[in-house]
């Protein structure tokens, strides 16, 4: 049971896919397999949506801060 479980946690975070996953293991259930795809995804996604964020604050500060434009500006005269 032990191997079942450790090859499937493997399997997903692999990115095999739950059919995959369950012709190795030999899961007659979706269900039980679908927990390893799900946790494997999930330490995935948890990153990268991090990273989203955090570029998104990135961009919502600058752009909220006035452009400089005093070297763009032409002298009146």
């Amino acid at each position: 049971m032990a191997y079942e479980k450790t090859a499937a946690r493997m399997l997903a975070e692999a990115g095999c896919s739950v059919y995959e996953i369950m012709s190795v293991t030999g899961h007659k259930s979706i269900t039980e397999v679908e927990r390893y795809t799900r946790e494997a995804s999930q330490k995935k996604l948890a990153p990268a949506a991090l990273l989203k964020l955090e570029q998104n604050a990135n961009g919502t500060e600058s752009a909220k801060r006035a452009p400089d434009r005093s070297a763009k500006q032409k002298p009146r005269g």
